[in-house]
């Protein structure tokens, strides 16, 4: 399953590299992130969904994103940077 996992990983990173400004590539970028959470490389998640928020400040699904990133957070004990996260969410939420 790793080499899936590395495979998956190196193909993505391939077209973000071809195709920087590509439509997809936000969508990519959260991919990536999956894969690299689902298989423990919680700092990589971070950083690539963190460079996705900076590069794409109106991506429509930037939410799923705040999400992403408050839950690896909290998954690391980080509690102080996932309510950061969460806090707007929930606010968003009840507004």
């Amino acid at each position: 399953m790793l080499g899936a996992h590395s495979e998956a990983t190196r193909l993505l990173e391939s077209i973000l590299h071809d195709f920087p400004h590509s439509e997809l590539a936000p969508d990519d970028m959260i991919e990536l992130g999956q894969i690299q959470r689902h298989h423990g490389d919680l700092r990589q998640a971070l950083t690539r969904l963190h460079e996705l928020r900076l590069a794409y400040p109106a991506f429509t699904k930037l939410r799923t994103v705040q999400l992403q990133l408050a839950d690896i957070y909290f998954s690391l004990g980080e509690s102080t940077e996932a309510i950061n996260f969460y806090e707007p969410l929930v606010e968003d939420h009840h507004s």
